[in-house]
């Protein structure tokens, strides 16, 4: 339905209407400046404004009935419209919204209402943009009306309201201080880490901040990390290194508006500690003949630790044949030319343990295989056939005593004394080879007891007289096995019935 007049209420009325010949009856387009009563003046006083700001001001906009309904510039009732700023006819600076937006109605009606009867108003906001001088300021914003007429062909109707304001110098509001709170605040660290912090900043009145002084810190036992610091919109982040732990830093971050100082950021970080790792790099002189003097193998390893330069380094070389360790203090990584010599034997595994100052375990490495030293033995020597050398077995009365003799060398070919070579023989079958070489001994000595050859420095040979009366078949197949420092030897005999 239409009214009157234009019917919210604020502080000062204005109405425009357009101006027409006397016989043109025409709807008006009218705007009221303060919301209220429509007058003729159709001015808007913003007062008193600041410079360099921008200040706005509620109106209202209508269409006013005139003329008879079908003329060409009456709307079409039960119609919308739409309402704009002229921007050609408007002073710079001035400018409008539509809170409740640009459309507004034609009463179903509008052939019944009376000359000035007005439709429902639409909301609208005068801005007015205020260059930094002060002074006083008179200008026009035209609004226009697009709907259509009773026959739906294109309408619009202007508007022109003039709006009068003073600019004056403000005095600046109180500033806001600004509140930065954390995003992302790692509370923990290996030493050797970077952490990566960020927060955001709230502040009503500011757009751009920096860093205070001494902000960002990472505290005692932390690094902030060079050209990591920044300031993106409203979000602020940095970098933090821990060369070395245990710590216990406390990171901080502060900014300013270039007035006030935000509040302060702390995070407490536990910084934990890394041990160093080993790794065995060079090993050589392990492998090879035993020598009677010894074997000598060099030793060459490294490690890492985060911590580098800021830790100090100790280390135990365990060389697996239950020698005392070799130990190194104050050690820089690598660590080369360690030697150990070893005895005949085996098998070996060296271990190296490396640690620094700080509490904990330390790391350990071990070689990737075990390694031996052993002597070189020939095979069973005569008068007992090497079946290992793919010979017959031999074949003994059972009663006799063989002779079972082998040689040991070293690395240098020389005849190895002081050993306690273990002789055993196990019974394969209960029957004497089938293709056994009969064998006629002589033996030099009584049968020897017990399970160690004997060494013969005359011969430079180790021997055994074995009795095989007492062997538990007369008619078998057995073999001996010889077990010690070298490479174990075995072989084959049998015997028979006189």
């Amino acid at each position: 339905m239409f009214g009157k007049r234009l019917s919210r209420a604020l502080a000062a009325t204005t109405v425009l209407s357009l101006v027409m010949t006397a016989a043109a009856f025409a709807d008006v387009a009218v705007s009221d400046g303060d919301n209220a009563t429509p007058v003729a003046s159709n001015s808007l006083a913003l007062g008193d404004v600041c410079r360099d700001a921008t200040s706005t001001g509620d109106s209202l906009l209508a269409i006013s009935r005139n003329g008879n309904y079908g003329s060409p510039n009456v709307f079409k009732k039960g119609s919308s419209v739409t309402w704009s700023v002229v921007a050609a006819t408007t002073t710079a600076g001035l400018s409008a919204t539509f809170p409740d937006g640009a459309a507004a109605s034609i009463p179903g009606d509008w052939d019944e209402a009376d000359n000035n009867d007005m439709s429902p108003e639409l909301a609208v906001e005068v801005h007015y943009a205020a260059p930094d001088s002060a002074g006083a300021f008179s200008g026009t914003i035209t609004f226009r009306a697009t709907g259509v007429r009773s026959d739906d062909t294109t309408l619009t109707r202007d508007a022109a309201m003039t709006v009068t304001a003073n600019r004056v110098t403000c005095a600046p509001p109180d500033n806001v201080i600004p509140q930065i709170a954390w995003s992302a605040n790692p509370a923990a660290a290996n030493e050797g880490d970077t952490n990566t912090y960020s927060f955001s900043i709230t502040d009503s009145d500011s757009s751009s901040w920096s860093f205070v002084s001494g902000s960002p810190s990472c505290g005692t036992g932390g690094a902030l990390v060079a050209d990591s610091d920044s300031i993106t919109g409203t979000s602020g982040t940095f970098q933090c290194h821990f060369a070395d732990g245990p710590a216990s830093p406390s990171v901080s971050a502060q900014v300013s508006d270039g007035t006030d100082n935000s509040n302060t950021l702390t995070q407490s970080v536990t910084v934990s500690n890394v041990k160093p790792t080993p790794v065995i790099g060079s090993l050589t002189g392990n492998s090879g003949v035993a020598c009677i003097a010894g074997n000598t193998v060099t030793l060459g390893f490294s490690w890492t630790d985060p911590a580098l330069a800021n830790d100090t380094y100790s280390y135990s070389v365990s060389w697996g044949d239950l020698s005392a360790a070799t130990t190194g203090s104050n050690a820089t990584s690598p660590v080369s030319n360690v030697q150990h010599t070893y005895a005949a034997g085996g098998p070996y595994t060296i271990g190296v343990t490396v640690n620094d100052e700080d509490p904990g375990a330390a790391n350990s490495a071990a070689t990737s295989a075990a390694f031996s030293f052993l002597y070189n033995a020939s095979g069973v020597l005569q008068p007992v056939n090497d079946t290992q050398a793919q010979n017959d077995p031999s074949v003994f009365k059972y009663g006799s005593t063989i002779p079972v003799k082998i040689r040991i060398t070293d690395c240098n070919g020389a005849s190895v004394s002081g050993l306690s070579p273990q002789i055993a023989v196990k019974k394969l079958s209960g029957s004497t080879p089938p293709t056994g070489v009969d064998e006629t001994i002589a033996s030099t000595s009584g049968a020897d007891s017990g399970t160690t050859m004997r060494y013969d420095a005359l011969g430079g040979i180790y021997i055994y007289n074995l009795a095989t009366k007492s062997l538990a078949d007369s008619s078998a197949t057995y073999e001996i096995r010889i077990t010690g420092p070298f490479a174990t030897v075995t072989t084959q005999f049998g015997t028979r019935a006189k």
